[in-house]
């Protein structure tokens, strides 16, 4: 299955298709603007920005595919967006700015518990922002990099 974001109205919703394009159907029946689905490793979970209005602000949201329930990762009053999984599937890293301001980079469980921002320290930092997991892979025996 392809999830991807279709404009809809004033907003945007989830959809799903099968990898060669046929059987496209909408996910999501809210109204409100969808963005950056992400897989689990298992292909079960997606996690997905979501914001009702312009006025609300943007989070991330999860839920199975099979019985589309979204619910609030980190229940918070500050944004937080572009979630990752990681490759065990257990954790989501994504980005979040509770000062208001400055972005930095989370993880928590996908029971939006132990909620942690990484102690990034760069020299003159203002931002950090779209963090990625690097994928679990076997050593290949020829470098890509030549």
């Amino acid at each position: 299955l392809i999830a991807y974001v279709k404009k809809s109205g004033s907003g945007s919703q989830l959809w799903l298709m099968n990898a060669d394009g046929t059987k496209a159907q909408p996910l999501s029946e809210d109204e409100g603007t969808y963005s950056h689905p992400r897989w689990s490793p298992d292909g079960k979970i997606l996690a997905f920005n979501y914001q009702r209005t312009s006025k609300n602000i943007i989070q991330v949201m999860i839920s199975g595919i099979e019985q589309f329930e979204p619910r609030l990762l980190i229940d918070a009053l500050s944004p937080r967006m572009d979630a990752e999984f990681s490759p065990d599937g257990k954790w989501l890293i994504y980005e979040g700015w509770p000062e208001g301001g400055r972005h930095g980079v989370w993880y928590a469980g996908l029971d939006g518990k132990n909620e942690t921002r990484l102690p990034i320290q760069l020299e003159n930092s203002s931002a950090e922002f779209s963090p990625v997991w690097r994928p679990v892979y076997e050593k290949q025996t020829e470098s890509i990099f030549h």
